[in-house]
């Protein structure tokens, strides 16, 4: 009789243990340490068409390479896939990218490109066809809006994507405002982020054709011989002043920020340390 009680007494007990293992709240598991792993930001200097073989396809393997702007249109000149594609801007050469953007990612191998457009592109595009183009195409479900600050006044460092991501004289600033907050803990590397001319990857095939993409050739300080971005407009300081902000702040969420282009202004006048792509 002891036995039976003895073997009843057990059965709830392992029952209660159960109940423990498997209803325990999940607010109490600790989530294991994420693997740390190089982030990429493309931009379009001519510098991207020296990368090699290796550095492209080791490149790839990251699970987080943003472009922005321009790049995708051309990607295939330079064999780097992205994961994520920005596009902050809302004028008439948004209008353009976002068009050809639409066109291209519904295919392979830009199928599984995730999107993050800017609020005002959307509002801007409303009444253009690219509107309707966008709504039924399998890009729209893959896209985040952001909103994001002045461009000539910068702001605040954002730390969700739900707050005005932080954008000062170009798009630059938000790729690595976005590369953060997705990204804690990891380490950023720049590759074609140049400065120094205003050249791009594909400033050949712009030229050629420049009834389509004519529109690229036109900048905001067209006698500079700099990227527009640095230079002085409106009394307002170039990109390259607020690095420190922007390092520091990519610094407090744990990352590292590092440029790949020896060349690059933010290399040669000391403002970033250069890293290499593979750090081998």
């Amino acid at each position: 009789m002891e036995l039976g009680y003895i073997s009843i007494a057990a059965l709830i007990l392992s029952v209660i243990g159960l109940g423990i293992l498997f209803f325990r709240p999940r607010a109490l598991s600790v989530a294991p340490s994420p693997d740390s792993y190089d982030c990429f930001i493309l931009g379009c200097g001519r510098s991207l068409l020296e990368l090699g073989p290796e550095e492209i396809d080791h490149i790839n393997r990251s699970p987080f390479i943003l472009a922005f702007n321009k790049y995708i249109l051309f990607y295939e000149k330079i064999g780097i896939i992205p994961t994520h594609y920005l596009l902050a801007d809302k004028g008439p050469k948004a209008h353009l990218m976002f068009r050809e953007t639409t066109r291209l990612c519904g295919k392979d191998p830009l199928r599984k490109v995730q999107f993050i457009f800017s609020k005002e592109l959307k509002r801007k595009l409303r009444k253009l066809p690219e509107s309707k183009i966008f709504s039924k195409s399998s890009v729209k479900k893959r896209t985040t809006f952001i909103t994001r600050t002045n461009w000539l006044k910068g702001g605040d460092w954002a730390h969700s994507l739900k707050d005005p991501i932080y954008h000062y004289r170009g798009s630059l600033s938000g790729a690595i405002n976005i590369t953060s907050i997705l990204n804690p803990n990891q380490r950023i590397k720049l590759l074609g982020v140049d400065l120094a001319n205003h050249e791009y990857f594909f400033q050949e095939e712009i030229e050629n054709d420049s009834q389509k993409w004519g529109i690229f050739l036109e900048r905001i300080t067209p006698d500079a011989t700099q990227h527009e971005t640095v230079v002085e407009v409106s009394g307002t300081a170039g990109i390259l002043e607020a690095f420190p902000f922007i390092e520091e702040n990519v610094q407090k969420n744990g990352g590292e920020l590092l440029c790949c282009n020896p060349q690059s202004l933010l290399v040669t006048q000391r403002i970033l340390e250069h890293g290499t792509v593979t750090d081998e």
